[in-house]
């Protein structure tokens, strides 16, 4: 994949890196196209159920390209700090993390779109943190809410990135991102 995040996560690489290219190996249309034949062990935002084979890797590689599209659509360094911060809070390092890496990026994103941060660099102020977690209130899963930021987020990362309709029908579908998680990242980053 030509538009990989850049990280040192070991499951993510090595699952690009080794997983796909020995699906494509094994993989024999004639007698086996039905079978996975694919250890896709890193977790996409929507993992394709339902699906074998070259349809399964179709959509699982799909899913982590639009995921990929969208981290590119912030700045570098700001995707590597909220995944350390990430692991961090999870007592690992952002090699060993056995985790969506897009989840925490878009957790981080929806606070700055719902606080009014600044979304390239993933930042907000202490006053932005907390407009943020006050619109958040005490819901536990407000999807409206969780929609209305992703439709800031996707208008911007289609002015940074070639996102086009698929993946933003695919990542409409997978905000299953919890109220607590972007709480989690608006602690995070409003300590730092």
């Amino acid at each position: 994949m030509k538009h990989r995040i850049p990280t040192e996560n070991e499951l993510y690489n090595s699952t690009l890196r080794d997983g796909i290219p020995a699906f494509f190996e094994r993989y024999r249309p004639a007698f086996t196209s039905h079978r996975i034949s694919i250890t896709a062990d890193y977790p996409p935002l929507l993992y394709p159920q339902g699906y074998q084979g070259l349809d399964f890797i179709r959509l699982y590689l799909g899913r982590i390209h639009s995921e990929d599209l969208l981290c590119q659509a912030f700045e570098t360094r700001a995707v590597s700090r909220v995944l350390s911060l990430h692991a961090i809070d999870y007592g690992e390092t952002v090699k060993s993390m056995v985790c969506n890496l897009c989840e925490p990026v878009l957790a981080c994103a929806l606070a700055c779109g719902l606080g009014g941060g600044e979304l390239y660099s993933l930042t907000f102020s202490k006053e932005q943190a907390q407009r943020a977690w006050e619109r958040l209130g005490g819901a536990t899963e407000d999807r409206r809410l969780l929609l209305e930021g992703l439709e800031k987020i996707l208008s911007y990362a289609s002015l940074q990135t070639s996102l086009g309709d698929s993946p933003k029908a695919m990542l409409r579908e997978a905000v299953s991102i919890s109220v607590a998680s972007i709480k989690q990242m608006i602690h995070l980053l409003a300590e730092r």
